[in-house]
């Protein structure tokens, strides 16, 4: 009899184990075919991306043909059709209600994050609205360089943020966007995400391009004003500048009209939020 119980106890264990074993393949097999889901999804996204990718880098902008006008309408329908092979989860983080909508949030592609990849922010323009920089910085352990010179906080703010009294740009408390890098001793650092919320003109965003400042950053979110190139129109610039960071390798992954602020008098939306990734995971 007491043989008899061993042996039971011995045949619930082998079952128990053997339980655990199939449990554990079944999940393993469930993850690979989940995985194998998602990549021939993203190809598929990719294949109809190419369209897309094309409309940018085959506009012949230079050509005297093509006209102001003609630029404006093509800036806007190129702004609207985000791609959708690059980013495979994207978030929406931060910002505030502000009577009618929410402002200052910000769009961000967590592939690299959730890897485990280290993250370093720049982010211009804080203005009084700190939500995004916290939750990044506090959750996700992202280290945070803050820059605004048009309010003054405290040089550091919880363990991950540095704030910075200056701006990007040329003047009085601004310095350009590479000096910037170079100061903090972030050369050859990768930069995960570069958040702009700020005027920025024609030649700050030429200087990025030029001076190779972008060449380490994984993701540029910035907000377009673009109220001012609507009188002419003058678009062609703006177009160009677009139409270089794809040769970059740079691609839009997310485009939200500012809802606060709402449509100009012509129905075009003048704010518009867009983030680019530079298209380095599934190439």
């Amino acid at each position: 009899m007491k043989y008899f119980k061993h042996f039971l106890i011995g045949i619930s264990l082998l079952t128990f184990l053997s339980t655990i074993l199939i449990l554990k393949e079944i999940k393993q097999t469930r993850e690979i075919d989940e995985l194998t889901t998602t990549i021939e999804m993203m190809k598929n996204f990719r294949k109809q991306d190419l369209r897309l990718v094309s409309a940018v880098l085959d506009l012949d902008i230079d050509n005297p043909l093509f006209t102001e006008t003609e630029a404006m309408s093509q800036f806007y329908k190129n702004m609207s059709f985000p791609l959708l092979g690059v980013c495979r989860t994207m978030k929406r983080i931060g910002g505030k209600w502000l009577k009618r909508a929410p402002d200052g949030d910000k769009y961000i592609c967590m592939d690299n994050i959730l890897k485990g990849s280290p993250c370093h922010i720049y982010s211009f323009g804080i203005y009084n609205d700190w939500s995004w920089e916290d939750y990044m910085g506090e959750h996700h352990g992202c280290s945070i360089w803050a820059y605004d010179h048009t309010v003054d906080f405290p040089d550091t703010r919880g363990r991950n943020i540095n704030f910075f009294n200056f701006g990007p740009g040329i003047g009085k408390n601004l310095d350009p966007f590479s000096n910037h890098i170079q100061k903090n001793g972030h050369n050859s650092m990768i930069i995960e995400y570069l958040k702009v919320d700020i005027k920025l003109r024609e030649g700050g965003l030429k200087d990025w391009l030029s001076s190779g400042a972008l060449k380490n950053v994984n993701q540029l979110a910035i907000e377009l004003h673009l109220g001012p190139l609507h009188s002419g129109p003058r678009f062609k610039w703006l177009l160009k500048i677009i139409q270089d960071m794809y040769k970059l390798n740079f691609r839009l992954i997310s485009s939200q009209p500012n809802l606060y602020m709402g449509p100009g008098q012509d129905s075009y939306y003048h704010w518009i939020e867009v983030v680019f990734m530079k298209d380095n995971v599934w190439s």
